[in-house]
């Protein structure tokens, strides 16, 4: 846990792609509407697939973005995507115009699914095919392997990005990549919190991108029972904390941060949008996939978030609630223990947005941050009734007075991130 209390962190740049287009101004603008960022996958053929429902974003043209485009030419989507979005962070931020020294920026990217490229070597097994429809080892090694792009392997590494990032924006600081699943993004604002407050940089680009809606990702998670499968129409919205929910459902996103130190910021003349009070992990489940049955890991990382914030004060909670039964149930017994006799507002961003992954921890720190900023909130308040999707009907972005937020993470095994914002 890094309670932050040697100097104050800030959150001064953020940015998002998602299905719902660019920025956070467009996700609430959704989610006030009672749209979501996912649905009927249909720029790809799911035909044969059991799941049926993503949140796709279409590949970057990468000479629409107005730079980088002979670099970014054959790299896969998930790279374009990624320096979009923290060329949107940079300038938010006013990096372009307000720099930090170079060896003063670092750079956190959190990627997961990236390396799933399967659909890279389906030219090559349809060109590979016996008389059987089984693969013919022979005829892939002399007519097969002609069928793959010589940068296929390349283009899977998981580093791709950071390697961008750091280049393109000249963060030449202190960088880490994290491939940890769906607390990737929760490692990286801890480490750049961490390098902030061992004085390491002035400022750290955070966050990353993963594109899931893809033919490996749907097969390797559909095998774990987390996905939702079937009609489209049946399985959706994604239903956190609903006992009777099919299972979650994936959508490709984008989003940095530039967090910094307030003496960066004074220097800078930067308004910040939120301060990073605290970081926090826990792993108590002895199995390797579900968390705790009695919620611990989220009991005791709240517990440790607000342990030095008055009773009194308005926090909203951004839960993980992914939609699986058997992990947001135990999650559920956590909150309620933790949040006892507290004056909180429970929101899940994932039900708007979609299970995003590796970068859903990022993507819902920016998005709890910005609702402190607007003083808006992200959705449901009463989790103690909370049982069937009917509940969701009172979903809202309206006026939430609110002075902290908590964004919550969950990976297999328990594994538990959180971080405590307040407004500055």
């Amino acid at each position: 846990m890094k309670n932050i209390d040697s100097k104050r962190i800030f959150i001064t740049g953020i940015s998002a792609i998602t299905p719902f287009g660019n920025g956070l101004d467009a996700i609430f603008e959704a989610i006030k509407s009672g749209k979501t960022a996912y649905g009927q996958i249909e720029h790809i053929d799911v035909s044969t697939w059991p799941v049926k429902a993503g949140g796709f974003i279409p590949d970057l043209n990468p000479g629409s973005q107005g730079l980088f485009d002979r670099k970014l030419k054959n790299m896969p989507k998930y790279v374009r995507l990624g320096v979009a979005s923290a060329d949107a962070a940079f300038k938010n931020a006013r990096l372009d115009e307000k720099p930090v020294s170079a060896d003063r920026l670092g750079a956190f990217v959190a990627t997961g699914a990236n390396g799933n490229n399967a659909e890279g070597l389906f030219p090559a097994f349809s060109q590979s095919k016996a008389e059987d429809n089984s693969l013919d080892l022979s005829r892939f090694a002399h007519e097969g392997l002609d069928q793959i792009h010589p940068l296929w392997l390349l283009a899977t590494i998981s580093n791709n990005l950071i390697f961008f990032v750091t280049h393109f924006f000249r963060a030449l600081g202190a960088n880490s990549n994290y491939c940890n699943s769906a607390i990737a993004g929760a490692s990286a604002i801890d480490k750049a919190v961490e390098s902030l407050l061992l004085d390491e940089i002035d400022a750290a680009i955070v966050g990353g991108v993963d594109c899931t809606v893809n033919w490996q990702m749907f097969s390797d998670m559909a095998a774990l029972g987390i996905l939702a499968e079937g009609d489209v129409s049946k399985v959706c919205p994604l239903r956190p904390f609903s006992e009777t929910s099919p299972g979650s459902i994936l959508s490709d996103a984008g989003c940095f941060m530039i967090i910094e130190t307030e003496e960066s910021c004074i220097r800078r003349g930067i308004t910040p949008i939120a301060v990073v009070r605290k970081t926090a992990f826990e792993r108590l489940s002895t199995d390797h996939f579900k968390p705790s049955p009695d919620g611990m890991e989220t009991e005791n990382v709240l517990k440790k978030l607000l342990a030095e914030v008055n009773p009194e004060s308005v926090i909203q909670i951004n839960a993980n609630g992914i939609g699986v039964p058997s992990w947001d149930a135990p999650e559920k017994k956590g909150l309620l223990e933790a949040l006892e006799n507290r004056n909180y507002s429970i929101s899940s961003a994932k039900s708007w947005v979609g299970n995003t992954h590796s970068v859903s921890f990022a993507l819902e720190t920016a998005m709890s941050a910005w609702s402190l900023y607007k003083q808006l909130g992200i959705g449901f308040s009463d989790l103690k009734n909370r049982s069937e999707l009917s509940d969701w009907s009172n979903a809202t972005t309206e006026t939430l007075n609110h002075d902290f937020a908590v964004n919550l993470g969950q990976c297999f095994g328990g594994s538990t991130a959180g971080v405590l914002l307040s407004v500055v």
